[in-house]
Parts: structure tokens; C-alpha cells; sequence
């Protein structure tokens, strides 16, 4: 092969090794990135489209759950605790149990609700009437909490039960609210226009007071619950000794006055207090378990009247325990 030959193989090789380099150059410089941008594009707006759809889930999730938002307790544990003990013993006080103690119990958080709830534990003493209005306003006021346990146990000669419950109260996460004038981006002026829309969300120090009442499980007015303290239940079950059981008509001597008007009293002699009592007509008698007015008083009887208008009569020398019931009409 000669000069020429030589010459035209080289430049062959050399035309081949350009196109092939340049094929290689081709695919690494500018199909590659070409094809990782579209790649990364589709990803993009992939995500894009994910972050729509979570924006719209939140608004649509927030929107449903506001009145939720409404009553949860503060998400600050130290406030959510003091604030709502606070709330607890005043409406204890305010609903007339005697000697209220409360006290806050384990905290447990769940990261993965991004909720929380602490518990609360109460020892009083309560008429059925006061526990009633207590168990009315606890279900009436907007919070989420709950009675968990609830002992009831009478005490001894005494109309009076002995209240020991449970409370549970929940956060439920939520964001704080903005104020979109406030805003240094789009992002935050954004995000602060979103917060706004619902402006139940709760304050992050203070409990809910400011909301407008839901209610829960309480119905109508207190008055509807009133049958149920008027029932005593509990009467039939109260432990220990009952004065009424050891009170005896002892006596229904007249008296004069210093204007010589005469007057009829009925003495009852209470074994288990040591103590005599002396009542006239019109007196209020309270011994152990019995309420009533003293409305008539004879030589050898007394009747007595209850707020139920049922009418007992205490033969003299008898034992109030042996009352025996009378038509109403008939005094």
C-alpha cells in the first residue's frame, strides 16, 4: 500500500474516532443532563402537585376540625395544667362541694396525633343536688375533657356522699395564629392568611373561655336534671348510726307567755347527740335522716310535713323512726 493508501486509512480512523467521540460527548454533555432535568422536572411537579393537594387537605382538615381547635386545652403543658386547675377547684367551689381537693396527674403526649392529655384527680364532699350542678356545668362548658372515673360513697349520718372522679383533658396540635401585616415573605404572609381563616384556634396561654358554649352531653336548663337530686338515691344506702333512729317524742307540754297566751311545744329526746330539742309549730326539725316541718302539735301527737307534702305522725312516747304516714289532706 502506498503513500496515498496509507494516508486514506488514517484519515478513516480519524473520522470514525471524531463521530464516535463526539456521539460520547453528545450523550455525557447533553442528552444526559437532558434527560436527569426532565427526570427532576417530573419529580418537581409530582411534588408540586402532592403539596397542593396536603395544602388543600389542611384546609379542608383545619376548616372541619376548628370547633375541635376551640376547646382543646393551651399547648403549653405548664399553662394547660395551672390554667385548667384553676377552672376546676372555682367551679368546684362554685358548685358548692366542701372541702375540694384536686390535684394534676401524669402528662402523656403523642407525637404522632400531635395530641396530648393530662388527668386530674378530685376528692370532695357533695349533696346529690351540688353534684348534680357540677356534673350539668362540667358537661356544659367548651372544653375537651371527660370524666374517666366517677366514686360515689355516702358518708355516715349525713346526707352528704363522698366524691372521688377522674378527668381527662386533651391538646390537639395546632399552629398559632399570624398577623399577615407582620409577614416578611410570601411565604409567611401565606401561611398567615391560612391561619386566619379560622379564627377559633385557641390562644397558646389561656384556656377557651372566649369561645361560644358547645354542648356536650348536657340538655336543657339544670332544672331538667332536678328529679334525679330530689330522688335520694342515696338515702337508703347511707352508712353508720342515723339520729332519727334514736330520737323520741318525749313530751308535748303548753306554755304560757308573759301575756298569758298559751303555746304548744313538743320536746324530742335525741339518745345517740345527748340532747333534747324543743320545736313549736312552724319549726324546722332536722335530726339524722329526716327533714320536715313540725305543723301540727296535739296532747298526745305531732305531725310532721316533708318537702315532698307527705304528712307523718309521731304518736307521744314514740320513736321518730315510727312515724306513720298520713293522707296529705288530712292536716
Amino acid at each position: 500500500m502506498g503513500n496515498l493508501g496509507k494516508i486514506c486509512v488514517l484519515l478513516t480512523a480519524l473520522s470514525v474516532g471524531a463521530a464516535g467521540g463526539a456521539y460520547a460527548f453528545y450523550k455525557k454533555a447533553y442528552q444526559k443532563p437532558r434527560a436527569e432535568i426532565a427526570q427532576q422536572k417530573a419529580q418537581l411537579g409530582a411534588y408540586i402537585e402532592t403539596c397542593k393537594k396536603n395544602a388543600e387537605n389542611f384546609d379542608r382538615t383545619a376548616a372541619n376540625y376548628a370547633s375541635t381547635y376551640a376547646l382543646s386545652m393551651p399547648t403549653n403543658r405548664q399553662s394547660a395544667s395551672v390554667e385548667y386547675q384553676i377552672w376546676l377547684d372555682q367551679m368546684l367551689e362554685f358548685c358548692n362541694l366542701t372541702e375540694p381537693l384536686t390535684k394534676a396527674g401524669r402528662y402523656v403526649s403523642n407525637r404522632a396525633t400531635q395530641t396530648a392529655t393530662q388527668e386530674f384527680s378530685v376528692q370532695a364532699q357533695a349533696s346529690t343536688a351540688d353534684l348534680t350542678q357540677f356534673l350539668f356545668e362540667f358537661y356544659w362548658t367548651p372544653f375537651l375533657h371527660r370524666i374517666t372515673a366517677l366514686d360515689l360513697k355516702p358518708i355516715e349520718s349525713s346526707d352528704l356522699l363522698d366524691v372521688r372522679m377522674t378527668i381527662e383533658t386533651m391538646t390537639v396540635g395546632y399552629k398559632e395564629r399570624r398577623d399577615p401585616t407582620a409577614a416578611t415573605n410570601e411565604t409567611e404572609k401565606a401561611t398567615a392568611e391560612t391561619l386566619a381563616k379560622f379564627a377559633n384556634y385557641p390562644k397558646t396561654d389561656k384556656l377557651p373561655l372566649e369561645t361560644t358554649p358547645t354542648r356536650v352531653l348536657a340538655s336543657g336548663p339544670l332544672a331538667a336534671y332536678e328529679p334525679f337530686a330530689e330522688a335520694q338515691f342515696f338515702r337508703a344506702v347511707r352508712a353508720g348510726i342515723d339520729s332519727a333512729d334514736h330520737a323520741r317524742l318525749t313530751g308535748t307540754p303548753e306554755v304560757s307567755d308573759e301575756k298569758g297566751r298559751v303555746n304548744r311545744f313538743s320536746r324530742w329526746r335525741v339518745e345517740t347527740e345527748d340532747r333534747t330539742i324543743t320545736l313549736k309549730e312552724g319549726d324546722r326539725m332536722q335530726i339524722g335522716s329526716v327533714d320536715a316541718e313540725v305543723v301540727k302539735i296535739e296532747a298526745d301527737i305531732v305531725v310532721l310535713r316533708q318537702d315532698d307534702d307527705r304528712l307523718w305522725v309521731v304518736l307521744h312516747g314514740g320513736k321518730l323512726s315510727e312515724a306513720v304516714a298520713v293522707p296529705a289532706n288530712l292536716y
